[in-house]
């Protein structure tokens, strides 16, 4: 996970392209008929995450105006496009999506971010070589401009990368290519690229026939420095090497020589802004000044391909665009949202339940209530949309569905008659399919005994979980200090004492699954249903909650990973039945999750020991988690009341604002102090 790349003490310059067009993927549909929001909420939760939690420092730069050398490669992806049957095949970064993108990480998230020249690749390279930093790409081209050291990602959602070193020890032999790059330098992967195909080559493949074991043959045969020509000699020496030049054209070595000497050129003198917007060179020779115009390109205030003013509609998106819409992944326009208004002809006590219901659910409130307690909080509502836009949230409602279910989670039930319940609730159900037949599978699991919920078997069976994956599925819950977000969550784990009744999880046959169920108690709320069962003078109990989770893992072995539990890799359906729709992104989902990182035991080898294990305890044959960590926490996040009330709503409102623009972790605990003495 990039969590465990521990880059915070350095800037990281990006070459953002790869994550842009990434985040398009994930909303194909949307992207393509127009709508750019879905993939730019995706794009800030991302930075969000990568920012406030893995610490990174970032420096984004995304791709510029087209690069002529490119033209081959950019008539394949069009054709690509072109013939493309699915809608991931037409995938491309827009000027206005690069604009929008800009805008968002410059204006929302307060990270820097600038317009290459032309393509990002170069332009990154020469901020890592120069600064001596770690890129962060989704192309090994770096290395052929000079990069020394790339964290090469294939999938940001899923945190896959691989880190490319050239600067290690290896046994020589071990990894012929790099043992070449050693004696030789950078011109090895220029030469390779011009050989074996990259973004610059007539044909895709470069020079057809030659491979790595050819280039390698070619590359050992070549006497004194390596270069064009001397690669292109020993090729020609060569009489199955040389039938490979003149399969491709080349008659002669001064044509190799050609070829493979304007391939290393475009790597050599690519053209890149400097700080001031001047156009240089990878090796800083000054092309041209800088210009109003490079200035404006740079800082994204113009189309990124042409350097034309931006469209009036383009800039209007632009200034629309809601910093708490971004920060929220669940939030929708308002056109798909059902319950966004309430019928225009009624007045709120003529509106049916069903539409009140449907009207808070689409602000997140709660809905199992009445018609009657239902009003005053619609009236509420309305009253302050008066002053500010309401931040939308499409909840899926659904009057016959499981989030209408009423369904005694109480502490005295079971957890099967919880979800007997739920099923024969979900039947009802015309949407809300995908929690339905979770709740199934959890059910069939259950009736088949795959349950465990006995805290040794699980620190023993379950696979391993990363902290990082915790933060990377949930950094994005909560925006200000006033919300409950993955810091919230993780507090709360270790605060409540009677915080979990239940904890099981399920290895589901067949399938590198497992299902966690949990059953949780609220931080505050009282189940008023139990007070009978409380002493006299006594609250009642906590109310209680159940959650599902659909963990996907990897499996692992000892030789490469130090253990063979397998490894958490991602989520899959979710269902919490504390909130609206059972499917939001809440923090009771996190908090379940911490609650399975604390199962650990010394059988776990090859698995790191959660740091705060030391303060935490199990009672009631080791079911129930407790820990003594609340005062050690509050000493060391909180801060002081300010003397007066004023003063101190002036700060909460401050707060805010810095934890949206500066993440997750910029929320505070808060507890009375002293004032200080004159």
């Amino acid at each position: 996970d990039f969590y465990e790349l521990r880059m915070e003490q350095n800037a990281v310059p990006i070459d953002a392209a790869g994550l842009l067009w990434q985040c398009a993927l994930m909303h194909s549909s949307e992207y393509l008929s127009g709508n750019l929001l879905p993939a730019l909420i995706e794009w800030t939760q991302h930075l969000n995450y990568f920012r406030s939690i893995c610490q990174w420092k970032m420096r984004l730069y995304l791709d510029g105006m087209n690069n002529p050398h490119k033209e081959f490669e950019n008539e394949r992806r069009r054709l690509r496009r072109d013939s493309a049957e699915h809608e991931h095949g037409r995938i491309r970064n827009t000027p206005e999506y690069l604009a929008q993108a800009a805008w968002i990480a410059k204006n929302v998230l307060k990270i820097p971010c600038y317009i290459s020249k032309e393509e990002a690749d170069p332009q990154v390279a020469y901020e890592a070589v120069s600064k001596g930093l770690v890129p962060v790409t989704g192309d090994s081209d770096l290395i052929a401009y000079g990069a020394v050291k790339v964290i090469l990602v294939k999938s940001y959602s899923r945190g896959w990368y691989r880190v490319i070193d050239l600067e290690v020890d290896t046994e020589p032999g071990e990894y012929p290519l790099y043992d070449l790059y050693k004696d030789n330098g950078v011109i090895v992967f220029q030469l390779y690229a011009g050989c074996r195909g990259c973004d610059f080559t007539n044909e895709e493949c470069g020079i057809k026939g030659i491979g790595f074991t050819a280039f390698m043959t070619i590359a050992s045969a070549v006497e004194g420095d390596l270069n064009a020509l001397t690669f292109s000699k020993a090729m020609w020496s060569s009489d199955n090497t040389k039938q490979i030049a003149l399969d491709n054209q080349m008659e002669s070595v001064e044509q190799v020589e050609t070829y493979l000497q304007h391939i290393i050129n475009i790597f050599s003198d690519a053209t890149i802004y400097d700080e001031q917007s001047n156009t240089i060179t990878m090796k800083g020779m000054t092309v041209e000044e800088a210009t109003d115009a490079s200035k404006q390109h740079m800082a994204g205030l113009v189309n990124t391909r042409t350097q034309d003013p931006h469209t009036v509609e383009v800039m209007d998106k632009m200034k629309n665009l809601e910093r708490e819409q971004l920060l929220h992944r669940t939030a929708e326009q308002e056109s798909n949202i059902r319950g966004a208004k309430l019928p225009e002809d009624k007045t709120v006590e003529q509106c049916k339940v069903g539409d009140l219901l449907d009207f808070i659910a689409a602000r997140g409130g709660p809905i199992n209530i009445t018609k009657k307690a239902a009003i005053p909080i619609v009236k509420r509502y309305q009253l302050i949309e008066k002053e500010a836009r309401p931040v939308l949230v499409k909840r899926n409602p659904n009057p016959n569905g499981l989030m209408y279910a009423n369904i005694d989670a109480s502490g005295t039930r079971k957890v099967w008659e919880i979800l007997q319940d739920l099923v024969q609730a979900g039947t009802k159900a015309e949407e809300d399919k995908d929690i339905y037949n979770l709740i199934a599978d959890t059910y069939e699991c259950y009736k088949e005994g795959l349950f465990d919920d006995k805290y040794d078997n699980i620190a023993r069976r379950a696979p391993e979980l990363k902290e990082g994956l915790i933060y990377r599925l949930f950094s994005s819950i909560g925006s200000s200090i006033n919300c409950k977000n993955i810091g919230d969550a993780f507090r709360r784990c270790l605060y409540n004492n009677d915080g979990t009744s239940y904890h099981g999880i399920a290895f589901v046959p067949n399938t590198n699954k497992v299902i966690i169920l949990s059953k949780a108690h609220a931080s505050m709320a009282r189940d008023e249903k139990t007070r009978s069962k409380t002493p006299e003078y006594q609250p009642p109990q906590k109310q209680q909650y159940l959650v599902i989770l659909e963990m996907f893992y990897n499996e692992t072995n000892d030789i490469e990973h130090n253990h063979s539990l397998g490894v958490f890799v991602g989520m899959g359906r979710t269902y919490c039945g504390a909130c609206v729709a059972g499917q939001g992104m809440c923090r009771h989902k996190p908090e379940r999750l911490w609650h399975q990182f604390h199962h650990w035991t010394d059988d776990r080898l090859g698995i790191d020991r959660p740091p705060t294990v030391d303060a935490c305890s199990w009672i009631e044959s080791g079911k129930t988690f407790v820990s003594d960590v609340r005062a050690k926490i509050h000493e060391l996040q909180s801060v002081q009341h300010c003397s007066n009330i004023e003063a101190q709503k002036e700060k909460m409102e401050r707060d805010a604002k810095r934890n949206i623009t500066e993440g997750n972790t910029s929320e505070y605990v808060q507890h009375d102090a002293k004032q200080k003495q004159n």
